[in-house]
This record gives C-alpha cells, sequence and structure tokens, in this order.
C-alpha cells in the first residue's frame, strides 16, 4: 500500500514537471506506457529470502526501466514518469552513474535532465526508505514471534515447575499419612489386639459379679479396634482416590451438568494421579471459558496396564477453537512426558483422549 501511494505521488511530480516543460501537452500514450510496466512490476513482486528467481526478477525490472527510458527518445514526456519506476526498485550504489547516464542520454534538454535528476533522486530515496521500513517490519515480527514462542515455553515450563512443586508437595503428604497410619496401626493397633487377647483369657478368671462390667470392657476395646482400623484405611485410600477427586471436581464445577465414571482396579501412583487431575482441571477450565456445551462426561478406565481417560462435551468447535491452544498445549506435553498418548478431536463437540501407562504404587 505505502508504495502504491509513493507512486501515485511520484507519477504526480511528472505530470507536474511535464506540464511546465510541454504545457498544454497532456501525456495520454505515456501514462498508459507507465502504467503497463507498472502492472509488470507488480506481478514481478520478489519475494522473500534470497534465490535465483528473485535475483533473475532484480535485473528484469531493471531492463524495464531501459526500455521506459529508451522509449522516451521518442516520447519525451515519459522520461519524467520513469521514476515511478525507480521507487519500485532496489538500488545498489555501483548502478547509480549507469542510471543517471542513461537519464542524460535520454533528456533533450538540460532543464529535462535536470527536473529527471531530482526526481530520480527522489525515487532512490524513496526505494530506500522503504527497503529499510520493510526490513525493520520483518525484524520486528520476527523477535515478535520469538518473543511469543519464548514466553508460550516459559509458561509451559512455569506450569510444570508448579506442577512438580505440587507433586512434591503432594507425595510429602502421602508420605506423611502413610507414616502416621503404619505407626497407628503397628503401635496403637497392636496394643489393642494385645489388650483383646489378654482379655479374652481374664474372661475365665474373673468372678461372676464383674462378668457385665468385663464384657462391656471388652465391647469397648473392640470398638476402638474397629474404629482405629477404619481410620487407618480411611486415611491411606483418601490419599490417591480418583473417584473423590471426580467427584469434588463435580461439586466445584457449576458451568454446565458433569457426569464421570471411574473403572479402574487400581489408584494410580503420585505422578500419574497429579497428571490425570491437572488434564481434568485444564479442561473443564477450558469448558468454562472457551465452551458453549452443556453438557460434560469423564471417563477413566484401566485397560491392558493402561489408564484410558476420555473427556468430551457438546459445544460448538468454532467457538471452542479461541483461547485453547496454549493448554492443549501443555496437556500433550505433561501426557507425553509420562510415555503416553495424547489425541484430540473436534467432530460433534471437543473429545480429548489420552492414555498412560499405569505403574504399581510403592505402599
Amino acid at each position: 500500500m505505502e508504495i502504491l501511494i509513493d507512486s501515485i505521488i511520484m507519477a504526480g511530480l511528472g505530470f507536474i514537471g511535464n506540464y511546465s516543460l510541454y504545457p498544454g501537452k497532456i501525456p495520454v500514450a505515456e501514462l498508459f506506457i507507465l502504467l503497463i510496466f507498472m502492472a509488470m512490476n507488480f506481478i514481478l513482486i520478489e519475494k522473500k529470502g534470497r534465490d535465483r528467481r528473485n535475483e533473475i526478477m532484480y535485473y528484469v525490472k531493471k531492463v524495464f526501466i531501459l526500455i521506459v527510458l529508451l522509449i522516451s527518445i521518442f516520447l519525451p514526456q515519459l522520461l519524467l514518469f520513469a521514476p515511478v519506476l525507480i521507487l519500485q526498485n532496489t538500488w545498489k550504489k555501483e548502478e547509480m552513474p549507469i542510471l543517471f547516464a542513461a537519464v542524460l542520454i535520454t533528456s533533450r534538454t538540460p532543464l529535462q535532465f535536470l527536473i529527471a535528476a531530482v526526481l530520480s533522486i527522489l525515487g532512490i530515496r524513496l526505494s530506500y526508505r522503504r527497503c529499510r521500513y520493510e526490513k525493520l517490519k520483518e525484524e520486528y515480527f520476527k523477535q515478535k514471534g520469538e518473543a511469543d514462542y519464548l514466553y508460550q515455553n516459559l509458561r509451559i515450563e512455569n506450569q510444570k515447575l508448579v506442577e512438580n512443586q505440587d507433586i512434591e508437595i503432594v507425595n510429602s503428604a502421602l508420605k506423611e499419612r502413610n507414616r502416621i497410619s503404619k505407626e497407628i496401626h503397628d503401635n496403637v493397633g497392636h496394643l489393642l489386639s494385645s489388650a483383646l487377647l489378654q482379655l479374652g483369657a481374664l474372661e475365665f478368671l474373673i468372678s461372676e459379679d464383674l462378668k457385665d462390667p468385663f464384657l462391656k470392657l471388652q465391647a469397648t476395646i473392640k470398638e476402638a479396634m474397629e474404629k482405629t482400623r477404619k481410620s487407618v484405611h480411611g486415611l491411606y485410600d483418601k490419599s490417591l482416590n480418583m473417584e473423590i477427586l471426580l467427584k469434588e471436581l463435580k461439586e466445584g464445577f457449576t458451568f454446565c451438568s458433569l457426569e464421570y465414571t471411574v473403572e479402574i482396579e487400581k489408584e494410580p501412583e503420585a505422578s500419574l494421579y497429579y497428571t490425570i487431575s491437572s488434564i481434568v482441571k485444564e479442561a473443564l477450565s477450558n469448558v468454562s471459558k472457551h465452551s458453549d456445551a452443556d453438557r460434560v462426561n469423564i471417563q477413566l478406565m484401566e485397560v491392558r496396564g493402561d489408564y484410558h481417560l476420555l473427556i468430551k462435551d457438546n459445544g460448538s468447535v468454532k467457538k471452542q477453537e479461541e483461547g485453547r491452544g496454549l493448554g492443549l498445549m501443555s496437556m500433550r506435553e505433561r501426557v507425553e512426558d509420562l510415555g503416553g498418548n495424547f489425541y484430540l478431536n473436534k467432530e460433534n463437540g471437543y473429545r480429548i483422549f489420552i492414555t498412560l501407562p499405569a505403574k504399581e504404587r510403592e505402599v
């Protein structure tokens, strides 16, 4: 667009110069020839990069200028329109003496040469400015693209760092829970079991008048033993439980209807558990931010040593396309880091299907 505006301005200056040299004579044929060569110049625009085609285009456009200058010998008013083609080219320093020599040879009067030379210098200056502007613009977009790429990578790495930190916190909490449950089981549970055995032995030695209080004491200790066992199991089971996780996510998700099914034999280890948790949370966040869905379904299954996770909704794909790129990229990288596979289907809403290799959890 800028080169077109500069060309129109330069053509206007050439028209004014011709009017001062040849008053009353309208350069119709000259303008027609100029338009033909301008059109050919625009067709032969050089592409980005340096290759054989660009080199050929460069010299072909120089030939166009020489042809116009030769024609201006017979149509002198065309000479002052040649700078329009000059500004549409790029120039090397060693080519400028040849250009001005050609302008001098084809000029009929010193005044015409002076006007043509001034317009040619202006055309070269505008060409230099345009080339510099295009280089700066190209460099700007290149740096902007690199900055955006680095920013996205930084966000992903930062997200991974936060997740790894959270995994470490979860692992620490799990270890502490397991330690507490083991200590309760080994110490308190052992003492209660020993007390029950001793009470069982004393049952045959006590008198009848102490029988009822003794049985009540024995029942109380048995109840304490049972509650301790349930508490220990509950403390351990709650450490990593996908059913509890999805239930809590369902209770906190109010954007639309959410249904889930869990069909696994063993709960995943901490890294897998947290990866699945993060993916489900990210997917639900995407639905609430970028979707018009009214139903989401989550299925988690264990098939032949792999965990299969399917998250699907019935929203329109067009609306969901905006804003999901980084989240999906982060999901894919987390899955691939654990040796899994990530699949995305956009027919009838979004479907995210993930497979993760199951690993035995160390107890």
